[in-house]
């Protein structure tokens, strides 16, 4: 079974051959930490509906953890898969996936998701590579809360999100944290952040944003923008957003090292 034993999958594929009705039962995610789902998940375009998650614990999406196993070159993997329902957890939260290693790919989630620190639409926490995914609805969280992805150490490419997001610290339209290239990104976004970095793209992006769009509304403290709060660096991106902030504030970026070849329309209210 998928569900309740603890079975990597490994060099397994599954294909879901119809549409899912999970009839609002609560669900216990696809692997975990300790036992990370290592197989190959095709949706084939089906549909899995109310998907219904309450939980205090971590991890917690469709799947919970999608791992990487070096020693036999195995990562988890989802794609083609259009998920709806409601995620509520604590860290490391996603409509898909709480945590990947692996590879989320064409997947479209709609509804709501809530938990804690690193909260996403599509994947909580993520090292592996997320693309071409859509995500329509409300995300929730502290820290790190992105409407993609909350945090992202890899690579993250062609997403888009349309709906509310709302955290504390580093919230992103698209990715609260994006610490690997970003690129081909858009959000249409009506973001609120209580506390500082905070972007129509991502909250804080240690590596550059390349292609990506933002349209909507940001609200947050210090080093709020358009696109992005804090950023290393923008190229080929607009936005279009309406950038209210306590602090730094910019149609583009709240603070940014390089952009080339940007442009921004929309009003922005800030201290500096």
């Amino acid at each position: 079974p998928l569900v309740g034993e603890p079975v990597s999958f490994a060099k397994k594929t599954i294909q879901l051959g119809g549409d899912l009705d999970l009839q609002d039962i609560n669900w216990l995610p696809i692997g975990s930490k300790d036992a990370p789902f290592l197989g190959t998940f095709d949706g084939k375009g089906h549909s899995i509906t109310n998907l219904k998650i309450e939980t205090d614990g971590d991890d917690c999406g469709l799947f919970g953890f999608l791992g990487y196993d070096s020693s036999i070159y195995q990562r988890g993997t989802v794609s083609n898969l259009l998920v709806a329902g409601t995620v509520q957890g604590r860290d490391r939260v996603g409509g898909i996936a709480g945590s990947s290693e692996g590879t989320v790919s064409g997947c479209t989630f709609t509804g709501m998701v809530k938990g804690q620190d690193a909260v996403g639409g599509i994947v909580g926490s993520s090292k592996g590579t997320v693309s071409g995914c859509t995500s329509t609805g409300t995300v929730e969280g502290q820290d790190a809360v992105g409407g993609i992805l909350g945090s992202s150490e890899g690579m993250l490419s062609g997403c888009t999100f349309e709906g509310e997001v709302n955290g504390r610290n580093d919230v992103g339209g698209v990715a609260g944290i994006a610490s690997g290239a970003a690129s081909g990104c858009e959000s249409h976004v009506t973001l609120k952040a209580t506390g500082d970095r905070a972007g129509g793209i991502a909250g804080k992006a240690a590596r550059g944003l390349t292609r990506c769009g933002a349209t909507g509304s940001v609200q947050g403290g210090d080093m709020v923008g358009g696109l992005v709060g804090e950023g290393q660096s923008l190229g080929q991106c607009m936005a279009g957003c309406e950038v209210t902030a306590t602090g730094l504030a910019g149609g583009l970026a709240g603070t940014c090292g390089q952009i080339t070849g940007c442009g921004a329309t929309g009003t922005v209210q800030g201290a500096q």
